[in-house]
C-alpha cells in the first residue's frame, strides 16, 4: 500500500517575462470552423477566475519548480483541446471557407 506523506513546497515568486506554452505533440495544421452558435457574438464571454486545489504532493515527480510543473501540465492538456490552442481569427462578413 501507498504510504501518503505531507510535505510542503516553499517557494519565492518572482515576475519574468510571459512564456509561449505549447501543445506537447504536433498538432495537426488546419482550419476549424466555429458553429454559427459559437459565433454568435453575445455567447463570447470572458471569465476571470483563478481556480486554486490542494494538491497531493504524489505528481509531481521529479521537477521541484512549480512553474516546470505547470508549464508541462498546460503543454499536455492542451493536446486534446488543439483547437483551442491555436489563434483564433473572425472571418470578415462575407468571407467564405
Amino acid at each position: 500500500m501507498l504510504e501518503m506523506t505531507k510535505s510542503t513546497l516553499t517557494f519565492a515568486v518572482h515576475w519574468r517575462e510571459p512564456v509561449l506554452v505549447s501543445p506537447a505533440k504536433p498538432m495537426p495544421r488546419e482550419t476549424k470552423r466555429l458553429s454559427d452558435i459559437d459565433d454568435q457574438e453575445v455567447l463570447r464571454a470572458h471569465v476571470p477566475f483563478i481556480f486554486f486545489y490542494r494538491g497531493d504532493g504524489m505528481h509531481v515527480g521529479n521537477d521541484r519548480q512549480p512553474t516546470g510543473v505547470i508549464h508541462r501540465a498546460l503543454g499536455e492538456v492542451l493536446v486534446p483541446y488543439y483547437p483551442l490552442a491555436e489563434r483564433l481569427r473572425e472571418r470578415s462578413r462575407g468571407e467564405s471557407w
